[in-house]
């Protein structure tokens, strides 16, 4: 499964290559459940021009694991059980909106009365039984988001140097329609990547330069 949400980027970085220079940053993560700090440059130490935009990309991939649910209440029904990973994204160098996303998996399962204990709701996860389900594990499930930063956040990026953002990844877990359902699972396995592009002006010289160009083709089109 893959899906991406785009926040009011995809016409702005449509035009980026034409209109700004551009600068990409790209850092891995991966691990189980964990916090990790990504170092990125700032702006200025790619291009001497002014910052005009910040796009954050952040991709999340999620694998494996195993669970099981147990019903032990004393009434049976449906339940619908999401899980998977959820990365969330901070820092304590800059400020920058909060960003979270998760990459997960939602199955639907009907569970009988709690079948050990005569429907008595005693916290006893006990395997197998129709009161009892497997959830099958994660197989590539991938989310992505991107978005393009407000230009109050713009100056963070701005002069030389480095900055820290830090990915925390958790494992997400929840179970909707039955009150007494217990669980059991092991962590899944998470990778993903963090991507940081600078939009820059233009120097006034090649902006120039960009309009006598687009003027001389506009030119040899009208004269075709």
């Amino acid at each position: 499964m893959k899906t991406i949400a785009a926040v009011a980027v995809l016409g702005f970085a449509s035009a980026a290559s034409a209109n700004f220079e551009m600068a990409m940053q790209t850092r891995d993560f991966a691990g189980g459940q964990f916090t990790q700090d990504l170092t990125f440059q700032r702006a200025g130490e790619f291009f001497d021009l002014p910052l005009k935009g910040v796009i954050i990309e952040l991709e999340l991939t999620a694998n494996g694991g195993e669970f099981a649910i147990d019903n032990d209440g004393a009434t049976g029904g449906s339940v619908e059980v999401t899980y998977g990973a959820e990365a969330g994204l901070s820092s304590a160098d800059i400020i920058i909106p909060a960003l979270n996303l998760n990459a997960d998996s939602t199955d639907i399962f009907n569970l009988d009365a709690d079948d050990e204990q005569g429907g008595m709701g005693a916290p006893v996860f006990d395997a197998g039984g129709p009161d009892f389900a497997t959830l099958p594990p994660l197989d590539n499930v991938m989310e992505m988001l991107m978005q393009s930063l407000a230009p109050a956040f713009i100056p963070e990026f701005e002069g030389l140097g480095e900055f820290d953002i830090t990915v925390e990844v958790d494992q997400d877990f929840d179970i909707d329609g039955l009150g007494a359902v217990a669980f059991s699972g092991s962590l899944l396995q998470t990778e993903g990547t963090l991507k940081i592009t600078y939009l820059y002006a233009p120097a006034p010289g090649a902006a120039a330069l960009a309009g006598i160009a687009g003027f001389a083709g506009l030119r040899r089109r009208r004269n075709a």
